[in-house]
């Protein structure tokens, strides 16, 4: 699992430090920069697995992503705390805006520690603006300070570990008009951020029937008629066959291109939630375009998905919130405060409270008591 996350100046996030379990849940108002710590993640996986320059060009340069303010710092910082298989992990890296819109790396760790052997065996290096200072063992990758360096040492025993761990995040937000369209064949294992994929992961997915008969049974709670659905291809192309039961003999077929915003976005959301090839998966308001009523559904699901990997949401849901399985433990508030970004648990006497059956989280949202106070009420 990643188990903690620390975050500083990434976007509109000031200093994040969380503790994270199996399943987090991030509630706040519009704006108030949920989106931009599962972007943190998505960062770290895009700049390990395509490289540093095209994860800061995607998201418009380095004077995009680092934090703007009135003292407007050189660096953003991201750090990640790992426990994996073999390996407990610590990777953190230092970004630096030089020269106007030119960046360097100017600090990058990595420190891996086994936890199979008796006695403590720690691998690591450090580099500082693309020189190695430290590493154990001795390392003879070649650096460069405009791109990090645990791509280069990948294949090392240890780092490998964490390398794939990170280069498999995934952080979604699914696009129902990506998923009608008729789409190429796509041998990339994980569902993309826009769902438009779905039908080759759909595929990939006979390989795990447990976890795609799960997909097929939450959906057809969440979508009522329908009963399955399946990749088809039409000539180069593929889409989806849904499956409607229209009578009480025969099912109908529709193609995804005559389906619902709402049920290709919950088809999308499970998929993202029991894929087998990602580590963390972050979706974006998994409740958006689905009848109040599905909410509670989909919760289950990806509360029952997050027992063989993480999951990280953002929702203005409360119907989400209120599922008797989502522990407290799991929930955060986000708020902007002068322009800046802060993320907590929330407080242990609403915690409490949620324990103690007096309100759910979601009548808490609704009164408006799972929000960082601004600096008005603080002043009131």
């Amino acid at each position: 699992m990643l188990t903690r996350l620390l975050v500083r100046n990434y976007k509109s996030l000031g200093k994040v430090d969380l503790e994270l379990g199996k399943l987090a849940v991030f509630v706040g108002p519009n704006g108030s920069g949920k989106s931009n710590l599962l972007d943190a993640l998505r960062f770290v996986s895009d700049a390990l697995s395509l490289n540093l320059d095209y994860a800061l060009r995607e998201r418009g340069g380095i004077n995009e992503v680092r934090r703007r303010s009135s003292g407007r710092p050189n660096n953003f910082r991201i750090e990640l705390h790992l426990t994996l298989e073999h390996w407990a992990a610590k990777y953190a890296f230092d970004i630096e805006a030089v020269r106007g819109y030119d960046y360097q790396v100017a600090r990058e760790e990595c420190r891996v520690f086994s936890l199979q052997t008796a006695v403590s065996s720690e691998r690591y290096f450090v580099l500082e603006r693309g020189e190695l200072k430290a590493s154990n063992p001795r390392l003879s990758a070649a650096s460069n300070r405009q791109d990090l360096y645990l791509r280069a040492v990948s294949a090392e025993k240890g780092f490998n570990e964490v390398f794939d761990y990170l280069t498999r995040i995934a952080v979604y937000n699914p696009n129902p008009a990506a998923i009608r369209n008729l789409q190429d064949p796509d041998a990339y294992p994980i569902l993309r951020r826009d769902g438009s994929n779905l039908p080759s992961v759909l595929r990939q997915m006979r390989n795990a029937p447990q976890r795609l008969e799960r997909v097929q049974e939450f959906l057809s709670k969440i979508v009522p008629g329908v009963t399955k659905v399946e990749p088809v291809i039409l000539g180069h192309k593929e889409t989806l066959y849904f499956f409607q039961r229209m009578d009480n003999k025969n099912d109908w077929r529709f193609y995804a291109s005559s389906m619902s915003d709402g049920t290709l976005r919950a088809l999308a959301v499970l998929v993202a939630a029991f894929q087998t090839a990602v580590t963390v998966a972050g979706v974006e308001e998994p409740e958006v375009a689905l009848h109040p009523g599905s909410a509670f559904v989909l919760a289950d699901a990806l509360i029952e998905a997050s027992e063989s990997r993480q999951i990280l949401l953002t929702t203005h849901s409360p119907d989400l919130l209120d599922h008797e399985g989502l522990s407290p433990d799991a929930l955060f508030m986000v708020g902007m405060q002068r322009g800046t970004s802060e993320v907590r648990p929330i407080p242990e006497e609403q915690k409490q409270v949620i324990r103690d059956n007096l309100f759910t989280a979601g009548e808490l949202l609704r009164q408006r008591q799972l929000e960082l106070p601004t600096v008005q009420d603080a002043l009131l």
